[in-house]
């Protein structure tokens, strides 16, 4: 049976909610199946799950630790590690269970429609989370990085505008509908502050930066 992303979410969202996560819908990250949490007072944990192309019933996990949430990005100087897959958290000695012959393999895939390879998932998320948190060599660098801070502080300022947006400002880039039950005044308040700030603008960090300002708000 093939796993899809309805499936994956609709089996792993009650465990990864108890564990402290938040679920949003999402078709804008490129993931299939996007969970947040908020783990200090201005610092995101969002896992972003993804099913492989080449096994039909198998999927992995990447934590992104930032102060956005928009996972994956680690241009600049954002630092690397601010992304990692959930298996290259895992000690030597832990991952003896997922040797291949003599081969050692961090790049985990789990087997979605197979229970305890679900249980093995949510238990390996549970153990390297407090890994990727408390990293403070890590958490330093965010706090240093002048693109993390120019990220958050977009998706800070959307947060600000958003019900007190011009009325009479003509918008560019702004979806035909809402995306992800995210109301068009995000989209708007998105493109006025990219245009504002001399940032990139067009449909794409549009759409990125109205989800992380949405997520934020959300996650007040």
């Amino acid at each position: 049976m093939k796993l899809t992303k309805a499936k994956l979410e609709k089996i792993l969202t009650p465990s990864l909610e108890s564990m402290g996560y938040i679920h949003f819908k999402d078709t804008i990250s490129g993931f299939q199946g996007l969970f947040v949490k908020k783990v200090y007072p201005d610092l995101f944990l969002t896992l972003g799950l993804t099913i492989s192309r080449y096994y039909e019933d198998s999927f992995t996990g990447s934590f992104y630790l930032s102060k956005t949430t928009r996972i994956g990005s680690v241009w600049g100087d954002i630092p690397e590690k601010c992304y990692e897959r959930v298996g290259f958290l895992l000690t030597e000695e832990e991952m003896k269970n997922y040797r291949d012959g003599d081969s050692c393999i961090k790049d985990i895939w789990w087997r979605g429609l197979v229970a305890a390879s679900v249980d093995d998932f949510l238990f390996c998320v549970k153990q390297c989370e407090p890994r990727m948190c408390n990293d403070m060599i890590l958490r330093k660098q965010i706090e240093e990085s002048i693109e993390i801070k120019k990220l958050h502080d977009y998706s800070v300022k959307v947060v600000e505008i958003v019900d007190n947006l011009p009325k009479s400002k003509k918008y560019e880039f702004l979806p035909q509908k809402e995306i992800d039950d995210i109301p068009i005044k995000w989209f708007m308040a998105a493109e006025e502050v990219l245009y504002s700030t001399d940032a990139i603008l067009n449909k794409n960090t549009v759409k990125d930066l109205a989800s992380d300002s949405f997520i934020r708000y959300k996650m007040r």
